[in-house]
């Protein structure tokens, strides 16, 4: 994290973004405020720091999460856009979108046209893509 001072002060702010149109936004450490300057004004205003940033964290913010489970993976599942196509009247594709632009994509195909049942491919996707979507979550709470 970079961190800068108020020149003059000992007031400290973290550098959050440079934005393309000149944009500078910073968060006051001491009052968690978000401020958004040009990017002029933050080169006058500030100046670069040696501070080292050590988080005070609040006992109950330090308990993590130790796994994923079925109520988040249903949470993620509630937030995303899914699509389902019949193909060929024996395949269906099912594409599930995360609130956070990630696509995952299922298929089932039958081999008789008569055995085909959609309703009961497109929860056999869903399954698979939770399923996914549980393996891609797990690398968050390896040690």
């Amino acid at each position: 994290m970079k961190v800068y001072r108020v020149k003059g002060t000992d007031n400290k702010v973290e550098l959050l973004e440079i934005t393309n149109d000149g944009i500078v936004k910073v968060k006051n450490l001491a009052t968690n405020e978000i401020i958004e300057i040009s990017e002029q004004a933050f080169e006058i205003a500030f100046e670069p720091t040696e501070y080292k940033f050590i988080a005070s964290v609040s006992p109950r913010a330090q308990v993590q999460k130790q796994e994923i489970t079925l109520a988040d993976i249903d949470s993620m599942m509630e937030n995303a856009q899914i699509e389902i196509i019949e193909l060929f009247g024996k395949c269906t594709m099912v594409a599930v979108q995360l609130a956070n632009g990630f696509v995952l994509t299922e298929s089932t195909t039958s081999q008789d046209p008569a055995h085909y049942n959609k309703d009961t491919d497109t929860q056999i996707c869903l399954e698979r893509i939770k399923q996914r979507i549980s393996e891609l979550e797990g690398y968050k709470y390896q040690y």
